[in-house]
C-alpha cells in the first residue's frame, strides 16, 4: 500500500481558503482585545528596542526568548508578532496545545519538555518555520512560571537546541510587570541586542536577561522616568483617589472633620 504524497493529502482549494481567511480575522481580533486588554488593564506599556528588532526581521528569522512570569505572558506572545509585523509562531505546554484548539490557529506548536523525542519534534517543526526574513518563534525557555525577582532564571536547553538547527539569532525579550503610580501594574518589556548562533548559548542568554531585567528595575525605581523607554500603549486606568467612589469617600470624611475642627482650641499658629 503506498502513501499518499502531501500534496494528495491536502485539502481542496475553498477549504484552505476559507481557513485562511478565518486565520487572519482571528488574529486581527486578538490584536484588537489584545490591546484593549493592555489599555485597560494595564499602566501604560512601555519598550526598548523595538525598532531594532524590525529591522533584524528584514534580513532574517529571529528566535525571542522570553522570561516567563505572569498570566500576562500569553498577551505578549500575541502582541509581540504584531508590533514586529512577524509571521509568528511560539512553543507552548502540549497539554495547553491539545485542549485549547485556538492555539494551533494562532501558530502554537506544543511541546512536553520532559520528552526527550517530543522535545525534539517540536524544535524541529519550529525551525522548519524560521526559514526566512520575517519570521519568528517566540518561547520561554524557564519552561514554567517563575517568580519574578528569581535568580538564577535557570533557562531550559530547548532554546539551544532551536538555534542550532534553525541557525537564527536570539533576541533576549525581558519583560517586567511594575507599580509605577497607579493601583495596576505597567509593563516594560526589552528587546535584547541579538546573540548570535554559539555553543554556549544558554549561559549567555541569561546573563542578557538579568542584566536587562535589572536596567527595567532601575528605570522603575527613577522617579523621573528617563526617556529609555518607549511608551507603545496608553492606559485608561483612572487612578484610585479620583474615581467616583473614593471622591464621595474623601468628601464625607472632610465633612465629618469639621465639629473637630470648630471645637479644636485655637493657637497662635491659627491666628
Amino acid at each position: 500500500m503506498t502513501t499518499p504524497s502531501p500534496a494528495a493529502r491536502r485539502s481542496p482549494l475553498p477549504i484552505r481558503l476559507a481557513q485562511r481567511a478565518l486565520r487572519a480575522a482571528l488574529w486581527r481580533f486578538s490584536y484588537v482585545y489584545g490591546r484593549f486588554l493592555l489599555w485597560r488593564f494595564v499602566d501604560g506599556v512601555y519598550v526598548r528596542g523595538l525598532h531594532r528588532t524590525r529591522a533584524l526581521l528584514d534580513d532574517g528569522p529571529i528566535i525571542l526568548a522570553a522570561n516567563h512570569t505572569s498570566w500576562w505572558d500569553g498577551i505578549w506572545t500575541l502582541m509581540v508578532q504584531h508590533w514586529l509585523g512577524a509571521d509568528g509562531r511560539f512553543l507552548v505546554a502540549q497539554a495547553s496545545h491539545e485542549t485549547t484548539g485556538v492555539i494551533q490557529t494562532y501558530g502554537g506548536i506544543g511541546v512536553d519538555p520532559s520528552n526527550l523525542k517530543d522535545l525534539s519534534r517540536a524544535m524541529e517543526e519550529a525551525a522548519a518555520h524560521l526559514d526566512g526574513p520575517g519570521r519568528t518563534v517566540l518561547l520561554f525557555p524557564q519552561g514554567r512560571f517563575r517568580a519574578p525577582g528569581i535568580r538564577p532564571l535557570a533557562l531550559k536547553r530547548g532554546v539551544g537546541l532551536l538555534q542550532r538547527w534553525s541557525k537564527a539569532p536570539v533576541v533576549p525579550l525581558s519583560i517586567t510587570m511594575a507599580f509605577l503610580d497607579n493601583h495596576l501594574p505597567a509593563a516594560i518589556l526589552t528587546f535584547g541586542e541579538p546573540i548570535a548562533p554559539r555553543r554556549d548559548l544558554v549561559p549567555v542568554l541569561e546573563a542578557q536577561l538579568t542584566a536587562d531585567l535589572a536596567d527595567q528595575e532601575a528605570w522603575v525605581d527613577d522617579l523621573s522616568r528617563p526617556p529609555d523607554f518607549e511608551q507603545l500603549v496608553g492606559s485608561a486606568v483612572v487612578p484610585i483617589e479620583r474615581r467616583p467612589g473614593a471622591l464621595v469617600w474623601t468628601g464625607l470624611l472632610e465633612v465629618l472633620s469639621w465639629p473637630g475642627r470648630l471645637l479644636r482650641p485655637r493657637t497662635r499658629d491659627d491666628a
